[in-house]
């Protein structure tokens, strides 16, 4: 006899058939074991709070420091006094300072029609972000990287 009760027991016991995440966790992975690292890997590749607090403070720094240099380039064009050498602001950039930068000089309107400057900080502002972007990827799929970090973190007593 079928009853619902003998159907509800008879499914529990019967294998289940394989939700897509299994199926692709098979076609990536040759075992149990390996998934299960993958998945512990996955894990450990959050970023520690004190790293994220020491980039955000770095970049906060750095577009804090290219507006004072903008905005003093422009005080001292108005009074003919000694100006920050385009160099200096196109390091700006490229240290990562672009995003302070590039407000400061649409808000002083300082450097916007220059294009000799123009173009190489543009340059220095892509260095930077292929840079960063390097270095999240380098993160996301270094694990020697990642545990170098941590253990720098931690001799420091940041983590």
């Amino acid at each position: 006899m079928h009853t619902a009760s003998h159907a509800r027991t008879c499914t529990r016991f019967a294998p289940s058939a394989p939700t897509p995440s299994t199926s692709i966790r098979r076609a990536f992975f040759h075992d149990e074991q390996q998934a299960a690292a993958h998945d512990s890997d996955a894990v450990s590749q959050a970023v520690p709070p004190a790293l994220l607090y020491l980039v955000a403070g770095y970049f906060a720094l750095v577009n804090a420091g290219a507006v004072a240099l903008f905005y003093y380039d422009k005080h001292q064009a108005n009074t003919k006094g000694w100006r920050v050498s385009e160099k200096n602001l196109q390091m700006s950039a490229l240290a990562g300072g672009w995003i302070g930068g590039l407000w400061a000089m649409q808000t002083y309107r300082h450097k916007t029609v220059k294009k000799s400057f123009q173009q190489p900080y543009f340059m220095c502002m892509g260095v930077n972000v292929v840079a960063c972007a390097a270095a999240v990827a380098g993160w996301r799929f270094s694990p020697g990287l990642r545990s170098a970090t941590v253990r720098t973190l931690r001799s420091v007593g940041l983590a």
